[in-house]
């Protein structure tokens, strides 16, 4: 009896063991798992964007002159710490270089796509890195034209002053003679150089008879730098989704993926405005200042209105144009920037390439009104003779 006891303690006992041996095998297991899991959940160091510091590079450039960007700077940033990282190595492209590179693949690496140097204005500098673009502008100058003939003029000048000293009781003879019959058409000469464009185009001269209906185009023309410049970013940022396209009426530029409505562009004053597709009341207790449009006729697709007056609206934005995007499941894809940069124009210019028509206002007719497509109303009355007369002499 007492050895049968004892066997079924010994059986007892190594079934206990067993059954603790599989208990910390399962625990150990258990842990690996959990371990293992924790490290594919670990976000991986990815890069978010790039950022240029150009306080340093040289900006201004005479035509034709070589490009350089020494001084540059550009950093990296990531999600993770290190969240900035230096970067070297930079290469520089052309358009035409670049765009081979990105055929065969090998277009990763940091590098500058540089602008056409032989055309004179504002243009920009792409900086690119592992998808990523930013850029930055500069300023490209007319060359200066060296005065050639001045050493042999004034050569030639000092012996002619030392006649003229002997002559000097002759001319003013000659001068008192001819002053009566040479100064009328000396004044009317003056005269024409200085006025035709500001006695055909001077809207106080016609006391409120002329007017001037700007284009969007124009308007866009005659902003200043920092307007054209934030135009040119948001303009770029539209066009990376795939499918919109954009269409330039008279007052307003649109961008649409099919028949749903991103943005519109308008000039409220001097202001450039963006309207969205979106709703002013969600964004009340937001710091994005909203406002809704009157003409609800013509915006009804698109209500609500952002000035962009600083740095800060610009970047707003940015962010809502992000917000109408996603909401139309947009894709994105890589675009090589491009410059819409337009040298500004005067308004004589912008009549004769049709940018800006001649409303005339006749306070004797009544004026009758024409609708436009895009809903905005013009002015067309009998144009007063004197008027007619004018506009058929300017310059073609």
């Amino acid at each position: 009896m007492l050895f049968v006891n004892s066997t079924e303690l010994i059986i007892l006992l190594a079934v206990c063991a067993v059954a603790a041996a599989c208990f910390i095998a399962a625990v150990a297991l258990l842990i690996v798992n959990v371990s293992n899991q924790k490290r594919k959940q670990k976000p991986e160091r990815e890069l978010t964007d790039i950022v240029v510091d150009c306080n340093s590079a040289k900006r201004e450039f005479v035509a034709g002159e070589e490009f350089t960007c020494e001084g540059l700077t550009v950093n990296a940033l990531y999600n993770l710490k290190p969240k900035t990282e230096p970067l070297t190595q930079l290469d520089v492209f052309t358009e035409e270089e670049f765009a081979r590179l990105a055929e065969t693949g090998a277009s990763n690496g940091l590098c500058v796509i540089k602008p056409n140097m032989e055309i004179s204005g504002k243009s920009i500098v792409i900086v690119r890195y592992k998808g990523k673009a930013t850029y930055y502008a500069i300023t490209i100058a007319e060359p200066a034209q060296e005065p050639v003939q001045e050493p042999a003029q004034e050569a030639q000048e000092e012996p002619v002053r030392e006649e003229v000293v002997q002559a000097e009781p002759v001319r003013e003879e000659t001068a008192q003679n001819e002053i009566p019959q040479n100064e009328p058409p000396i004044v009317q000469a003056v005269a024409a150089e200085a006025t035709p464009e500001e006695q055909e185009l001077n809207e106080d001269d016609f006391d409120g008879i002329l007017r001037y209906d700007r284009s969007f185009t124009a308007k866009l023309i005659q902003s200043d730098d920092w307007v054209k410049e934030r135009y040119n970013l948001l303009k770029n940022e539209l066009l990376n989704y795939k499918g919109v396209k954009s269409r330039m009426s008279w007052k307003r530029e649109s961008f649409k993926k099919g028949r749903e409505y991103l943005v519109r562009f308008a000039f409220r004053g001097k202001t450039l405005c963006v309207f969205f597709p979106l709703n002013v009341e969600d964004y009340a207790e937001s710091d994005i200042h909203l406002e809704t449009v009157q003409n609800a006729s013509t915006y009804s697709e698109t209500p609500a209105m952002l000035r962009i007056k600083n740095d800060k609206r610009f970047k707003q934005s940015l962010v809502l144009i992000t917000t109408v995007a996603n909401k139309l499941e947009l894709r994105r894809v890589e675009r090589i920037p491009v410059d819409y940069y337009q040298p500004y124009e005067g308004l004589l210019q912008l009549v004769q390439r049709g940018l800006v028509k001649r409303v005339i206002k006749n306070r004797a007719e009544e004026a009758f009104f024409q609708q436009r497509p895009d809903g905005s109303t013009t002015t067309t009355v009998e144009t007063p003779a004197e008027v007619v007369a004018t506009e058929t002499q300017q310059p073609e």
